[in-house]
């Protein structure tokens, strides 16, 4: 694991191995279930839910964090995969980024296969691991963090695309 940063899966789904090898770790079962819990929503949200759910799983990762750190907080740098309902992801990504998170979305491709299986064709999917797409922080983010650099695979992304002209 990186000495200066790693990302916490905050996502229903468990990291895939390509995904584990760039450093995503998976929340303990214990914190897990509550978040899938966060993550869903069973109903048509009422107004401000989504808010009161993003703040709560900010929470619960710095919950979780701070219970199973293998280091002294102020020396790593803590990044959170994300991903669920679209209408979560904008109070998400604010929550985490007012408590020092950095927020990081997977890209996966898509891979279909055909099978014949007993004169019928059954077609599977497989999603392959193939990037990170990161959300521009506030202004002065980084500067709030002291010694905290963009996560690697965020700095590839952020640098590689080009920047909209004002």
């Amino acid at each position: 694991m990186n000495n200066k940063w790693f990302i916490i899966n905050m996502t229903q789904h468990y990291a895939s191995d390509e995904q584990k090898r760039q450093g995503v770790i998976d929340l303990p079962e214990i914190f897990r279930k509550e978040l899938i819990e966060l993550l869903t929503f069973e109903n048509f949200p009422k107004y401000g839910y989504p808010r009161e759910c993003a703040w709560a799983i900010s929470t619960l990762l710095l919950d979780c964090y701070f219970d199973y750190a293998d280091i002294d907080p102020a020396k790593r740098q803590i990044n959170a995969m994300i991903g669920g309902a679209p209408y979560l992801m904008p109070p998400l990504e604010k929550a985490l980024f007012e408590v020092g998170v950095y927020p990081i979305y997977a890209y996966s491709e898509r891979q279909s296969f055909e099978h014949n299986v007993g004169g019928k064709i059954e077609k599977t999917s497989q999603f392959v691991h193939a990037g990170w797409v990161c959300p521009e922080p506030p202004v002065g983010f980084w500067e709030q963090f002291t010694g905290w650099v963009r996560p690697e695979p965020c700095a590839k992304f952020l640098d590689q695309t080009e920047k909209p002209k004002v």
